[in-house]
């Protein structure tokens, strides 16, 4: 982002060990927040957990806080209730300048559950392109299909929906859901793949003829790297239609059917390999709403965001 950091001060070499682990970043973050003007973390990081509780426990922090990407979830265990009420709520309300949110809908919905003044939420949507980025030709890629992600993902309607069908799936996952994607697999139909080096993955997609993007029926933000990636690749997006990709995706970028549903998905995906020209359309849709939100305005928002506070326009 080009602003001075606590990075680019001449600590100590015990101190730059400590800023590489989380919960101790988030302490130091404390201590030398009291120098800064701004003090600046992602919104649901173990570091800003421990800052949280630090400031809780020692108040210093006067409206200097700025989250960034805070996703908090409604609900949640008891043990996240009992944090997010003894802790989050009384330092948020105390200490916070701003929190960016990837959702619009999101800065009522957390002003509400935090106590907070909607002002104090700013809503800057996740980037779908890098300026850089060229539409890339569809070419002929078959029935091959891919459905990918690390959290949220609804692996149960993807198999459901893909069963019976010629579709050559392919699954990207992380080593957690790993053991429940081989067990809905047991006749072996797709392919399987874990822990893809990030660059990999991004050429992997633009190798597919659909995207499935299968996700929950939850109340924040959610799939937006998943549609990035998608859009960049040139692939048409079959996405569940969830409160977290409202301000994303519609009917005219991506082919959309009810969270769970997986005849409805199967429907789409297929209409789509069936139809070169609607998957044409959808994908040079996508592709040109993506290169009007590039990683570069993100981050020249975000920047606004940390100097200015809350009373910005982006």
């Amino acid at each position: 982002l080009g602003l001075p950091t606590i990075e680019d001060e001449p600590l100590p070499w015990w101190l730059r060990w400590v800023t590489k682990h989380a919960v101790l970043r988030g302490v130091a973050m404390w201590w030398y927040g009291r120098c800064h003007d701004r003090i600046v973390l992602l919104g649901t990081s173990s570091t800003f957990k421990a800052f949280a509780v630090m400031e809780r426990l020692a108040p210093r922090a006067r409206e200097q806080v700025v989250l960034l990407e805070f996703i908090p979830a409604p609900g949640g265990s008891l043990k996240q209730r009992t944090f997010r009420r003894l802790v989050t709520m009384p330092v948020l309300r105390r200490a916070l300048l701003a929190a960016h949110t990837l959702s619009s809908w999101e800065c009522e919905r957390n002003a509400a559950l935090f106590g907070i003044c909607p002002d104090r939420f700013v809503y800057i949507p996740w980037p779908l392109a890098c300026a850089k980025d060229e539409l890339r030709p569809y070419g002929d890629r078959g029935r091959r299909v891919l459905a990918s992600g690390r959290t949220l993902c609804d692996w149960p309607t993807v198999f459901a929906a893909a069963e019976g069908q010629d579709w050559e799936l392919e699954v990207v996952c992380d080593s957690v859901d790993l053991p429940l994607v081989e067990r809905l697999n047991m006749d072996g139909s797709a392919i399987v793949h874990h822990e893809v080096p990030l660059d990999d993955y991004r050429e992997m997609v633009a190798r597919f003829a659909v995207y499935l993007l299968a996700l929950p029926l939850v109340e924040f933000s959610c799939g937006q790297i998943r549609v990035m990636d998608a859009f960049r690749a040139g692939t048409p997006l079959v996405s569940a239609a969830v409160a977290g990709l409202y301000d994303y995706v519609d009917g005219e970028s991506a082919s959309m059917f009810p969270p769970g549903d997986a005849i409805a998905a199967r429907d789409c995906v297929n209409k789509l390999l069936a139809d070169r020209a609607q998957a044409e359309r959808l994908r040079c849709t996508a592709f040109a709403r993506a290169m009007t939100r590039t990683r570069e305005q993100y981050l020249v928002n975000v920047r606004r965001l940390i100097e200015l506070g809350p009373g910005y326009c982006a």
